[in-house]
């Protein structure tokens, strides 16, 4: 059976066949062959830019971009030096002047070809090379290379470039900062689930009088929190637009700033949640042959009661304030435009730090009269103690990640104006 498409292959078949045959030499003219393959070669131009759009259009506009003038820039390259070679006509058509470039230049570029960054860049360098000298040696009647040939090339790619940017651009504009801001937001919104989670299993077995359970608080950390963030660390360390391979381009769009100014905060969040992890997974002051599990004590237990409302204003704090957070990275625009989501985040973080003082001023204020009353500390209570301790430092972290929100630099994200400002080099490059 021949399916619709078979049967519009079949049509358009001897029509290209015969276009093939065209461009075939008979040998009675050379000068009229030269112009057969030429106008083969030109008739088919079309397919680098369909080639090269299919190459570029990538799911974010940095990576489409990377291709793009990784392409381009290369094919240029190719494609120059090809044309300066085929420039004399006696030259381009001296078999030994031919094969002597084309030999040389492909062991210069493979004497590079060890760093694996390189070699894609190598290749398109390459190709383009030898697809300028290749499709016009004749071999006799000193004829040069034509313009129309290296233009054909490198314009058509060019197009197919541009198409390919426009495409990602303006039409679906997904930026690889949104997607880091959005796992950084995520990893936020994980540590206050795990943190909150963490402060409820030490009240219940506080009320039980039971000892803590482990719960795979550390799997956990590696899990939700990490996970996100080592994701933000390896598209931060390409950059995107590979630094390696396009050395003098890739600071022509850096990523905006607000990501390296959280991600430490969030890094030093996750070292917190780890270390609370970790004071709740083994007594550590347990004296020896005692069990190693943390088993709240009677001075934690008796504080504990008279926290609770704090407890709650500073949960409920946390709450507004990664929610708060979490619109700002993900608002997707810049500048002034951001001003409410700004507005929010700082009444958020006043919101945290009072609420931190007032628990941090309660916990003291308790202590002399619970410890009194319990007759001293017991492990649990200085293990417990230790995991407040780490609990508290995990809150002053979120609250520093949300000030970072604040500052003027980041304020300045990947938006249709604000990629063309960065592109113009009013962003400044991250370090290398």
């Amino acid at each position: 059976m021949i399916t619709p498409l078979t049967a519009s292959l079949l049509r358009l078949t001897p029509g290209c066949v015969q276009l093939a045959l065209q461009a075939v030499p008979d040998g009675e003219n050379p000068l009229v062959d030269a112009k057969q393959q030429g106008d083969f070669f030109v008739v088919w131009q079309p397919i680098y830019a369909s080639i090269t759009i299919a190459i570029c259009l990538q799911d974010t506009v940095e990576a489409s971009l990377m291709r793009a003038v990784l392409r381009t820039t290369m094919t240029a390259l190719g494609g120059t030096v090809g044309f300066l070679v085929m420039l004399n006509g006696s030259l381009a058509n001296n078999p030994y002047w031919v094969v002597s470039w084309v030999v040389a230049f492909s062991w210069l570029c493979g004497l590079l070809s060890p760093d694996r960054s390189l070699r894609y860049s190598l290749f398109l360098t390459v190709f383009s090379f030898n697809a300028v000298i290749i499709c016009q040696y004749i071999g006799c009647c000193a004829v040069p290379g034509d313009p129309q040939v290296y233009g054909g090339k490198v314009i058509s790619t060019l197009i197919g470039s541009t198409v390919a940017i426009g495409v990602g651009w303006m039409i679906f504009p997904w930026y690889g900062s949104e997607r880091m801001l959005h796992d950084q937001a995520a990893a936020l919104q994980a540590a206050l689930g795990l943190l909150r989670d963490m402060h409820a299993e030490v009240e219940a077995a506080a009320a039980a009088d039971r000892a803590v359970g482990i719960g795979g608080w550390l799997d956990r950390v590696e899990q939700d929190v990490q996970a996100p963030l080592a994701r933000v660390v390896k598209d931060l360390d390409m950059n995107l637009i590979d630094r390696r391979q396009m050395p003098f381009t890739w600071h022509l769009l850096p990523e905006p700033a607000v990501l390296h100014m959280v991600q430490p905060a969030l890094s030093a969040l996750r070292d917190r949640l780890a270390s609370a992890a970790l004071v709740l997974g083994q007594d550590l002051f347990a004296v020896a042959g005692g069990p190693r599990q943390v088993v709240p004590g009677p001075v934690f237990r008796r504080v504990l009661p008279q926290l609770r409302g704090e407890e709650e204003g500073l949960f409920a704090a946390l709450d507004q304030l990664v929610e708060a957070c979490t619109a700002n990275m993900a608002a997707g625009v810049a500048g002034s435009r951001l001003k409410p989501h700004r507005v929010a985040v700082e009444q958020a973080v006043a919101a945290a730090q009072d609420a931190r003082v007032r628990l941090h001023r309660a916990y003291l204020q308790a202590q002399p009269a619970v410890l009194t009353a319990a007759g001293g500390h017991s492990a649990g209570d200085f293990a417990c103690g230790a995991w407040l301790h780490a609990a508290l430092r995990c809150t002053d972290e979120m609250v520093v990640a949300a000030s970072m929100l604040l500052q003027d630099a980041a304020q300045d994200r990947d938006v249709l104006g604000g990629w063309v400002r960065a592109w113009r080099g009013q962003r400044a490059a991250p370090p290398v």
